[in-house]
């Protein structure tokens, strides 16, 4: 009767949580940091990476990048935020469709918009958004 043994040696820390700073979340299972952990720590699409702010970054589809300000493993939701202040300016460009994520966000940021150059009397009746004035509008 003969046996064999595989013995499979690995780094034990390979997996273990991380932070981008002392104050940053903690990053752990199902998420992985993209450059410091192997694929196997976390689940497909749950990348996360460190910027040079040591803010944490969560990369959408189309390129759209937001900063995680916290994550609840325990509720299974994380707080994101654009660093440029203008999500709705990044909203047309993604896909929610592709994403590992469902969003919750505010609904007047998800419907369809357009943009008009209202009169003052106007501008009460709609939410003014700095961030997505032209140099041709006003």
């Amino acid at each position: 009767m003969g046996f064999l043994v595989v013995v499979v040696q690995g780094n034990g820390d390979d997996c273990r949580p991380i932070r981008c700073s002392k104050h940053s979340p903690i990053i752990r299972f199902p998420f992985r940091h993209q450059t410091l952990q192997p694929q196997h720590c976390g689940y497909p699409g749950f990348d996360l990476n460190c910027d040079h702010k040591k803010d944490i970054v969560l990369v959408l589809p189309f390129s759209v990048n937001v900063v995680v300000k916290e994550i609840n493993y325990t509720s299974q939701t994380i707080l994101v935020y654009d660093p440029e202040n203008c999500l709705p300016q990044k909203l047309p460009h993604l896909n929610l469709s592709t994403s590992s994520f469902s969003f919750l966000l505010d609904e007047y940021l998800i419907s369809d918009s357009a943009i008009f150059k209202c009169s003052d009397a106007d501008k009460s009746l709609y939410r003014f958004i700095p961030c997505l004035i032209f140099k041709f509008s006003q």
